[in-house]
């Protein structure tokens, strides 16, 4: 889509008159008669053409000279095989330094001359970065094992793949026919949900904050065209989004899926080691968009969602699920208190929402009259596809095959906006239904039981997996035995009883160790794995940093450094980045260090983190752990709350006094620490200053060690 033909659909657009639309008060004609007249256009500015797939691309960097000295070197190389004696060895030797050398000072050129001349230098950088990485391309899909045929036609692939995405789950009967027993925990909201009108310039706010993606739904719509012409289409789309509302009508043609099979692991011929990606209409987005800013909000001010939920949630984090399930477990711990988390597995939880418990749910929280009907309109009569892609090997073209279309009648829309926060409502009365502290973020689910009887300790953990198979059941959600996990947690000194838990004969693995959302936990929380597991990383982080430093420029490494390295660091760094094994992290940056700026063992990182502005592993830990007391000051005591009287430090946090080293190691102590060393002035900033000034005083600072900061005197 060059910038010509954006040019010339935005005048043709500009020129339209859209009387016959907002004439229309049915939203599927409306929006029909908006589709065929957009799509004339679109498909005259931006026609489809062939495009022959060439594998053996030419690179940009390779010169005539570059040719030239190659053919030299080859010539070289056949006279040293041929008389291979010592001056002919030196000069092969001499000339293929050279040459290595001049190719990667070409490549490092091309690259920069790239990125400085592309419009969109961030996705320049990171396609050289991902090019450098010699990643291999995805493999075409050629044949699939159905009932025990082997397939090898494009378009039955599509529809095998298609049949196997919607038929591998079912609805339960008693569900279908009575969503009562599902409801037996919602109490009927007083309050009703409005949704006001929708202005052009709500729609056009929607339009240009959404991502920059070269993914398009079923009508090939681009979010880029339609960023061109937002201030033109804006006012027509809002016309529609109120007849939706209207109506309670949700247009037929922004229904249809389209999906796309991604291979995971294993056996490539079989369909059930591939995962559905969905791809809706970017228009469907915008619409969906609208709803669910109504919607959320009219949620979050009556106090409706969950409190223990973490999922899609604004102002909620990942890391503040974790941080309340360790809070709860190194509590009891450092207490000798036995506890023990439930790690619950759901299969297919998305896919297996039933669509009347979901709208009896919305009913009882509130959203009623049209929008509950809107809601209803969404969800029925929505249609997939599946697309598989196939290359000719004789011409190189690439030809798409589409499944036939069928019909969706259960599940949340994957890939959808809405699709989210419809699954939050479904699964929100489940912490109501559990006796013990349960942890929500989206489908994973924990529960925490803790041993206040020793004779009730294992009835209690089998009760409590009993309650959440029956809440699930009679939700139409299936809990994966196999996959869910017990975990005890306990000190080196104390012992744990031998915990028989099953259900249906099937025994409820309990492990030492677990992956709990992105983060390796093991019984005596040491983040031993956990470090193990971000030490192999580094190690082949700084491998591709390595790489890069011969063919890109400092800009580039350090957009590397900071895609690559730091989210890895940064990700739970607040629960393991005390621990025992961080030294070795922290040898594992500064080798990436070290790699990006081809330093020696025995040279020192510290200039480098200072001139590049770079973090060190102990003041990336204390930056999180300060920014999230900042943002969650509710989490952590204040010396206020303790004393009566009036105290010149009053807004001090108050560290807990733990019995364990384990517990004074943890946030729950060296956060009150860390935060009661900063300066006041900085304290007491907004959030956004904060940031920006604690980053320059670590940096400043460049601490290898957290005592080093909390010795330091700021003035």
């Amino acid at each position: 889509m060059c910038k010509e033909n954006i040019v010339k659909f935005k005048d043709s657009i500009a020129n339209l008159n859209f009387s016959d639309i907002y004439n229309t008060h049915d939203p599927n004609k409306a929006y029909d008669s908006f589709l065929n007249i957009f799509m004339l256009l679109y498909n005259l500015c931006f026609p489809k053409l062939l495009i022959k797939i060439n594998t053996k691309r030419k690179q940009k960097w390779i010169s005539r000279g570059i040719k030239v000295c190659s053919i030299k070197q080859r010539k070289l190389l056949w006279q040293c095989r041929l008389n291979p004696n010592h001056i002919n060895k030196i000069t092969l030797k001499s000339y293929s330094y050279r040459l290595k050398k001049i190719i990667k000072l070409t490549k490092k050129a091309q690259n920069c001359h790239t990125i400085k001349t592309s419009e969109n230098k961030c996705r320049a950088t990171w396609q050289i970065i991902n090019d450098s990485k010699n990643n291999f391309p995805k493999e075409p899909i050629h044949s699939i094992l159905n009932n025990d045929k082997l397939i090898t036609d494009p378009q039955e692939i599509a529809d095998a793949f298609n049949d196997f995405f919607i038929d591998q789950t079912s609805i339960d009967s008693n569900i279908k026919n009575d969503p009562g027993p599902g409801l037996i925990n919602i109490e009927s909201s007083i309050n009703s949900m409005f949704m006001t009108p929708a202005q052009a310039i709500d729609i056009l706010k929607i339009i240009k904050n959404m991502k920059n993606t070269n993914s398009v739904g079923y009508d090939d719509i681009s979010t880029k065209v339609l960023k061109s012409v937002a201030e033109i289409i804006a006012p027509v789309l809002a016309y529609i989004v109120n007849l939706c509302i209207d109506s309670g009508i949700f247009p037929t043609k922004l229904k249809p899926t389209v999906v796309k099979p991604l291979f995971k692991k294993e056996d490539r011929q079989q369909l059930k080691y591939y995962r559905p990606i969905a791809l809706i209409s970017v228009i469907s987005k915008i619409f969906e968009k609208y709803f669910y800013n109504i919607i959320y909000s009219f949620l979050d001010k009556n106090k409706i969602l969950a409190r223990e939920q973490y999922g899609f949630r604004k102002n909620k984090t990942i890391n503040m699920a974790i941080f309340e399930i360790i809070n709860t477990v190194m509590q009891s711990v450092d207490d000798r208190i036995p506890i023990c988390a439930l790690y619950m597995d759901m299969s297919k939880a998305f896919d297996c929402v039933d669509h009347k418990t979901l709208l009896a749910k919305l009913n009882l929280y509130g959203i009623r009259g049209n929008a509950l009907q809107l809601l209803k309109s969404y969800l029925e009569e929505r249609t997939q596809y599946t697309e598989i892609t196939k290359i000719c090997h004789i011409s190189k073209k690439e030809t798409v095959y589409l499944s036939k279309a069928r019909k969706v009648n259960y599940g949340v829309p994957q890939g959808s906006v809405l699709g989210p926060l419809l699954f939050l409502i479904y699964i929100n009365d489940m912490p109501k239904y559990i006796k013990f502290p349960t942890i929500l973020f989206a489908d994973d689910s924990t529960a925490i039981i803790k041993c206040n009887n020793d004779e009730n300790y294992e009835n209690n953990i089998n009760n409590t997996l009993l309650q959440i198979i029956k809440w699930l059941k009679l939700n139409n959600l299936k809990a994966n035995l196999e996959k869910t996990k017990l975990m005890q947690f306990y000190q080196r000194t104390s012992s744990f009883p031998n915990l028989q838990i099953k259900h249906d004969n099937i025994n409820i693995e309990e492990v030492l160790e677990t992956k709990f959302l992105g983060l390796h936990i093991d019984n005596k929380l040491t983040w031993k794995r956990q470090s193990q597991e971000l030490s192999k990383k580094l190690s082949k982080f700084a491998y591709t940093l390595y790489k890069l430093s011969k063919v890109v420029n400092t800009e580039t490494l350090l957009t590397a450094y900071h895609g690559y390295v730091s989210s890895a660091l940064r990700y739970g760094i607040i629960f393991w980045g005390n621990c025992t094994e961080r030294e070795t992290i922290f040898k594992g940056q500064k080798r990436c260090i070290r790699a990006m700026f081809n330093l020696k063992r025995t040279e020192s990182c510290k200039p480098l983190y200072m001139k590049h502005k770079i973090l060190t592993l102990p003041s990336l830990y204390i930056y999180e752990v300060a920014i999230f007391v900042k943002t969650n000051p509710n989490l952590f005591t204040r010396a206020h709350e303790i004393h009566s009287r009036n105290l010149r430090n009053r807004d001090r946090l108050c560290a807990h006094k733990g019995n364990t080293a384990l517990l004074r190691k943890s946030i729950l102590c060296m956060a009150p620490q860390i935060y009661n060393k900063l300066p006041r002035a900085l304290i007491e900033c907004d959030i956004k200053k904060f940031k920006n000034e604690l980053f320059k005083l670590l940096v400043k600072g460049c601490y290898y060690n957290i005592n080093d900061f909390l010795a330091d005197n700021f003035k």
